[in-house]
């Protein structure tokens, strides 16, 4: 089986951009579609590599991220996108997200580049 044929869900990548400023003089702060309908696997199971989903900082534990998501090999994922709307291929709601991506890792095998892999930290929106 192809790693392609993995790739089950779809999501829209969104990235950030900065507009005219406003009366404080601060940019806006909008986000724009990067990818919709891009072929993807979201998982909340956080290591397939060894990374653990927690870090400590003096002494406490800190989650890193909570889910990681998968895409093919040449997607361009920065750090600070933004995942939304995954769905399964028959387009049912796998996960609306948000989600902040907080790292991107490119894998390889010996022969080439082999897959996107991203840790992703859930956004806390209302009352969640």
């Amino acid at each position: 089986m192809s790693y392609n044929k993995l790739l089950i869900d779809r999501c829209t990548v969104k990235r950030r951009v900065y507009g005219a400023a406003d009366v404080t003089g601060q940019p806006v702060e909008t986000w724009t579609d990067a990818y919709v309908n891009q072929k993807c696997r979201l998982t909340d199971q956080i290591s397939f590599t060894g990374v653990q989903g927690y870090s400590y900082y003096e002494h406490k534990r800190v989650d890193t991220h909570d889910h990681l998501i998968f895409f093919p090999n040449g997607t361009l994922i920065r750090n600070d996108d933004r995942i939304t709307d995954v769905v399964y291929a028959d387009g049912s709601v796998h996960d609306n997200g948000p989600f902040d991506v907080i790292e991107v890792r490119a894998h390889s095998n010996s022969k080439h580049r082999h897959h996107v892999e991203c840790m992703l930290k859930r956004i806390k929106t209302g009352g969640t």
